[in-house]
């Protein structure tokens, strides 16, 4: 064990420039395995141009470098079961929910049974890890290993081994879309002219979070929606149904002004924040009876995107109507004019499908392509 870490003591120079007088004198000084309040020392003793190349050697790796040092002169061998008691009694009054520290109890349970002497070395973490099926539990088991070995490091001077070992990846997940039913429901349950326009701008436009919220009065205009990004802004085509949506919210107030703003309290006239937004959306998802999915604008935008294909929208121009900025090869040989895309909108809208415009059920919607 003390050979190993010593070993990754030394990788930590790997990157010095070969040649370099400290490097040199440094890797010595790790084979001979002195502390590092020793090395610490000999610096101190350097001149000062020494110990300016001696710190630029090891970098941001300075601690790190140490800490491997020290933990193979003195590294302890402590029971698991008697870590995890000690843990565990430490968490009692510190978890407020029964349900997290059940789970600690669980995994670290499991984790002492596979190995009674609390390991030091990244691979036995690895190999614990690996017995999980689900990723999802994995990263559970990570992340409640890595408050484990913490306390350990902390009060009992173990190696916090858990910092050296990768946190397991996620498998990449279906982004959140609506069926047609739940969003006819979803509309169905809109209350307020501010949910309408809320609502339309994401669902019936797929227009982002902050677009949405960045949108001016002015920017409403006839058949187009100009919409602000990061550095530049450009125009939309405008449903009919989003545009008197808009115009309604706004009505008496000013071409300047947001089109989205608070009425209550002391954010009244000012616009509304993201964070509400989310929470209006979440409220209009609940009375709407749905759940098993993320209620948020982003959802709605993927959905627009999602029945706008399903209803026979060709892919190229679903992206330019999502605005993405990585067009493939193919798309920027096809040229479509601010009328195309308008047809398109008008043609495969989400919005014009749930209220009947287009004669097309929600039962057919969701078996086209």
């Amino acid at each position: 064990m003390r050979e190993n870490l010593v070993q990754m003591a030394k990788e930590q120079l790997d990157y010095v420039v070969e040649g370099s007088e400290i490097a040199k004198e440094l890797a010595q000084k790790i084979q001979n395995g002195e502390s590092p309040d020793e090395i610490r020392q000999w610096l101190s003793k350097r001149s000062l141009e020494y110990q300016v190349e001696g710190i630029l050697a090891l970098g941001d790796k300075a601690e790190r470098f140490l800490e491997l040092i020290h933990t193979a002169k003195n590294l302890p061998q402590i029971q698991t079961k008697q870590a995890i008691d000690a843990f565990l009694a430490s968490k009692q009054g510190a978890v407020s929910s029964k349900f997290t520290l059940d789970n600690y109890r669980s995994i670290l349970r499991k984790f002492e049974r596979q190995f009674p002497v609390l390991p030091q070395a990244p691979e036995q973490i690895e190999q614990f890890l690996g017995m999980y099926e689900q990723r999802s539990s994995a990263r559970t088991a990570y992340a409640y290993l890595r408050v484990f070995y913490k306390f350990c490091s902390k009060r009992m001077g173990a190696w916090d081994v858990v910092q050296d070992v990768q946190r397991p990846k996620s498998k990449p997940k279906e982004p959140d879309s609506l069926s047609f039913d739940q969003a006819k429901a979803l509309v169905g349950a809109i209350q307020t002219d501010e949910e309408r326009a809320l609502v339309y701008v994401y669902l019936g436009q797929g227009l982002r979070l902050r677009e949405a919220l960045g949108l001016n009065i002015e920017d409403v205009q006839e058949d187009r929606l100009r919409v602000r990004g990061k550095t530049a802004s450009q125009f939309i085509p405008l449903l009919s149904e989003v545009r008197e949506a808009l115009l309604r919210l706004c009505r008496n107030r000013q071409p300047n002004e947001p089109v989205f703003i608070s009425s209550r309290g002391k954010s009244r006239g000012k616009p509304i924040s993201t964070t509400y937004s989310e929470s209006l959306i979440a409220k209009i998802f609940k009375r709407a009876g749905i759940s098993g999915i993320k209620a948020s604008p982003h959802t709605l935008r993927h959905t627009f995107a999602t029945l706008l294909t399903r209803a026979g929208c060709d892919s190229v121009s679903c992206k330019r109507l999502l605005r993405h900025r990585d067009f493939d090869i193919t798309s920027h040989y096809i040229h479509l004019t601010f009328d195309d895309l308008t047809n398109k909108l008008v043609l495969f809208s989400p919005l014009g499908i749930i209220f009947g415009k287009l004669g097309i059920s929600g039962k057919n919607v969701v078996t086209l392509r």
